[in-house]
Formats: C-alpha cells, structure tokens, sequence
C-alpha cells in the first residue's frame, strides 16, 4: 500500500494564526488506485516508511483530512517533533496502522476512525504493539473510535499529555480479537478521558504506573479484565 498526502490549495490558519498546510492522507494499492482525476487536479507526496518527517519539517505544522476510502500502512506512521498536526476524518474512513507520535508533537485528532492489529506470538504474548503509541503533547482526540486486534489501544510515555473526548477505545472482538489494554500509561505521562467507552481489553481498561497522573469522567469500561490498575506513585481522579 502506497501512502500518499494530498496538497489542497487554500491553507487554513492555526489557533496561533500560523497557516497551515493542508494534506489529505490517502491509501493507495493495486486495489485502489488514485483516479486520473484525482492526479490531474492534486500534488501526492509519497510519505517515506519513517513517516512525515518530510512533509512536516523542522516544526512544521500539518492539517491532515483522511480519505473516504480508508487508507493503511506497513510499520508505523511516525510523527516527529516539534510540529503540530490537525486531523479531520470521515465517518467511512479507517485509519489502519500504528501510529507514533514523538517528544514535541501535539496536535488534534477528530472524527476518525483507527485500528491496528498484533500478530499473537505464543513465545513472547507481552509482545505487542499499539494503535497509538504517545511520547509527545498536548495531542487531543474528539470523537474518535479505536480498534485493537490483539494490541493495546494507547501507550503514554515520558511526560506525554494525551486528552480523549467522546471516543470509543475497543478490541475488535471477543477471545483473540480483543485488546490487550485500551490505556497504558507510564512514567509521567497524564491523561484524560470524558464520555468514552473503554470496551474487550484482557489486561484492563486503563493502567497507570510510576509517575503517571490519569482523569477519567462520565466514562463506561465495558468487558475489560478489570477497570482501573494503579501501581506505585501514579494517581487516578474518577
């Protein structure tokens, strides 16, 4: 699967006026190949295996718009630091990949649906990945659904500052399919959750460890091992 950006031809300003440039981020494969017309009237710039790197730049700041038709990647989508990246998404469009979002990213993600799936390794079960792995911050999700197929949702690192809002975090089934853990977050990362669902997760719905500092209101755990873990100095408001 190709992944490709899409340059539109009106930027949009930033909450801190700066003008944005707008991308559409975009699968494409043997199976679904960009439409002439699409070629003829856009600027695709290939997104490297390391991710933005090239289209954000040093302390770029980027506006992505997913695709109707959903788009995926092999590896992991890296967002670098320092930028600032907005994303709007569709209700039809499914983000499929895990996603790395570096010290000094923030940004916010609306509207978009994201999914990434572990391969099960008997040997080594703990070994898993994330939908969204999160070093940087502030990053923001609105109304954003997550599914997990055998992987955690959310990791959240380092002094990572992660806020969801009206968000679904799940595994994609029951038995193999669930989740591993819908929140993991350690060190001094900081979350918060109001109005989300955390659903099929077989090691819990939110783990918080060492330093980690985690708010949580008018959210449903649905299905998960347990629902709340807290270990050593980390603190939970409910």
């Amino acid at each position: 699967c190709i992944l490709a950006v899409f340059l539109a031809s009106v930027p949009p300003t930033g909450t801190s006026g700066t003008p944005l440039s707008v991308l559409r981020l975009r699968g494409a494969g043997p199976q679904q190949a960009m439409s002439d017309t699409d070629t003829r009237s856009s600027t695709f710039i290939n997104v490297p295996p390391e991710g933005l790197t090239d289209a954000l730049g040093k302390g770029g700041h980027l506006a992505l718009q997913t695709s109707p038709q959903g788009h995926g990647w092999g590896g992991i989508l890296e967002v670098p630091g320092p930028s600032r990246v907005q994303l709007s998404g569709t209700p039809s469009s499914v983000a499929s990949g895990e996603w790395l979002l570096c010290c000094g990213s923030e940004g916010v993600m609306r509207d978009q649906t994201f999914a990434a799936r572990s391969e099960i390794d008997p040997e080594h079960p703990d070994r898993r990945g994330h939908v969204m792995f999160i070093a940087g911050g502030p990053w923001a999700f609105e109304d954003c659904s997550f599914w997990a197929h055998w992987a955690g949702v959310m990791l959240l690192v380092g002094d990572s500052d992660t806020r969801l809002a009206r968000c679904s975090l799940s595994g994609a089934g029951r038995h193999l399919n669930m989740s591993w853990t819908s929140i993991s977050a350690l060190e001094k990362a900081s979350c918060s959750a109001s109005n989300c669902t955390l659903r099929l997760a077989t090691d819990g719905g939110a783990r918080f460890t060492m330093d980690a500092r985690g708010t949580f209101s008018h959210c449903l755990f649905e299905a998960c091992e347990f629902a709340l873990s807290i270990d050593e100095r980390a603190r939970i408001e409910a």
